[in-house]
């Protein structure tokens, strides 16, 4: 059953991702409010992880098509939108955007969908498995944890992180990143530590984490980042209402795709521009630029949203029909 305060967090922490590139990656930059709110924001990517981890991934070929026909789908509008704009044609020209960094996710998600199944078999072991297979899922789950959170832990300390070995972004935008806060997520899940959470142990939870995310320890694989969007998770989890929240959240990867590129980036930038030109203080374009993005994003989505829905019922109505 779909959760409408989840569907809420994910156009929330969509938004966010939105707000965070309108600062980092449209041309401007703050060293103000702005510059606080983009350490708050960096994190966002680790909640639609923790969404995953928290219900789990069901691996099926119709899932991955899924994933990347939205991304194909992306890559042409894009083309088109690049074309009308700067003349360019052909979308071999974007063949490039699915594989270049800005689509890590992309990449990552795949990783992660894969291996899914494994890392659920293993929190199983971990939890309720005979005694050999609980001692090897420990030390195997030490072990990611280990290589993700214990290592991007080092990476932002102080005159130890010049002595970390290069871990290859285990860090940072790999698929190893969303394995350990999947993980992370289904035993928090499993282990019914949610229930275990007094009010008082939420707020310290967020509040340190906070703390910490501004002392610069928060990038994606932060455990930091982790326990300030399951906090975040938790009290949208609670949230019980009615109305249109469901129609959005299946555009929410896509929005994504559209905004995240060299292409999205530009015109961000440009929209920047256009504010500044009024005088309107940075701090403010930030957040208008991202929801503008969002918002172009979401309409940009809509024909691929209406020839899915339209697939949908006719295949309904012949298999009805047979």
């Amino acid at each position: 059953m779909r959760n409408p305060g989840i569907e809420i967090y994910r156009i929330l922490l969509t938004f966010g991702i939105c707000y965070w590139h309108a600062m980092m990656n449209a041309g401007h930059s703050s060293s103000g409010f702005g510059a606080r709110i983009a350490y708050f924001l960096s994190p966002c990517v680790v909640g639609f992880v923790i969404i995953s981890g928290w219900y789990g991934i069901k691996l099926s070929i119709g899932k991955l098509l899924r994933l990347w026909g939205v991304a194909i789908y992306a890559v042409i509008a894009l083309a088109i939108i690049d074309s009308l704009l700067h003349g360019y044609a052909g979308l071999m020209h974007y063949y490039n955007i699915l594989r270049s960094n800005c689509y890590w996710f992309l990449m990552a998600y795949t990783v992660l969908m894969l291996i899914s199944p494994a890392i659920d078999v293993l929190v199983d072991d971990f939890l309720a498995g005979p005694t050999e297979k609980r001692q090897k899922a420990k030390l195997a789950i030490g072990c990611i944890f280990a290589l993700v959170f214990g290592w991007t832990f080092l990476t932002g300390c102080p005159y130890i992180k010049d002595f970390v070995p290069k871990s290859a972004e285990i860090s940072h935008w790999s698929g190893l990143t969303l394995v350990g806060i999947y993980t992370a997520a289904r035993l928090v899940r499993k282990m019914n530590i949610d229930d275990q959470l007094t009010l008082r142990m939420r707020i310290l939870i967020a509040g340190g984490c906070g703390v910490a995310i501004l002392a610069h320890f928060g990038p994606y694989a932060s455990i930091f980042s982790f326990g300030w969007m399951m906090i975040g998770f938790l009290l949208f989890k609670g949230i019980k209402l009615r109305g249109g929240v469901y129609l959005f959240g299946p555009s929410m990867f896509a929005i994504y795709l559209l905004h995240c590129n060299r292409i999205g980036f530009a015109l961000m930038e440009q929209f920047e521009d256009y504010l500044l030109s009024f005088g309107i203080d940075i701090n403010l374009v930030f957040p208008i630029t991202g929801l503008v993005a969002f918002l172009a994003a979401l309409l940009l989505d809509a024909p691929r949203r209406i020839v899915v829905s339209l697939a949908r019922k006719f295949i309904g109505i012949r298999t009805r029909n047979k």
